[in-house]
């Protein structure tokens, strides 16, 4: 018997080892998959939301920024000037909201008739954006029309070009701009917390 048990063990043991051994590297496999998964899982609902949250703004569907995190609402709005300053023309497509957003607030603003126009300035250009609302109304407003130009006459100006250098010169004032409209939207969701 002892002859038996000693054969058996001698073949069966070392498949015994392999299996635990495969079993054990299964498992730690079944284990960095199953974490890989959920991290794929989770960069893909990021991406798409990312995704989605960047695309919005000039699809003219309109996203809830107040239901956005701080960090979502700083993508949100670095997404918007880069896609603006690559593509001017977008600026159509935002509303008085989301200029405050990427430009903070005007430096003068104009009434002319039932236009809004708001100014921004840089030692070498000017941004005008027009809307078609008053006061209060000119935050839910679409963009109308813009118009870039150099302060000096005669002198070009590329529009990238002074849209980034706003961008530039106006960083404190964006950042400013950025945490008073986050506080609106928190305390807008919930008043105790803000």
């Amino acid at each position: 018997m002892n002859n038996f048990k000693y054969r058996l063990n001698q073949a069966v043991l070392p498949g015994l080892t392999l299996f635990r051994q495969s079993f054990k590297n299964i498992r730690q496999r079944a284990r960095t998959t199953h974490l890989t998964v959920i991290g794929a899982i989770v960069v893909a609902l990021m991406t798409f939301s990312f995704a989605q949250i960047n695309a919005v703004a000039f699809t003219g569907e309109r996203i809830e920024l107040a239901s956005l995190s701080k960090g979502s609402l700083q993508r949100y709005a670095r997404s918007m000037q880069s896609k603006v300053a690559d593509t001017p023309y977008l600026l159509t497509r935002l509303t008085g909201e989301d200029v405050k957003l990427i430009l903070a607030a005007p430096e003068m603003d104009r009434f002319d008739g039932p236009t809004t126009v708001w100014q921004y300035r840089t030692d070498a250009c000017v941004l005008d954006v027009y809307f078609s609302a008053r006061n209060a109304q000119v935050d839910a407003a679409q963009v109308t029309h813009f118009d870039i130009r150099a302060r000096i006459k005669d002198n070009n100006v590329q529009e990238q070009a002074c849209l980034n250098d706003l961008y530039d010169t106006r960083a404190v004032q964006i950042a400013q701009a950025f945490e008073q409209i986050f506080a609106f939207y928190a305390y807008e969701r919930d008043p105790l917390e803000g």
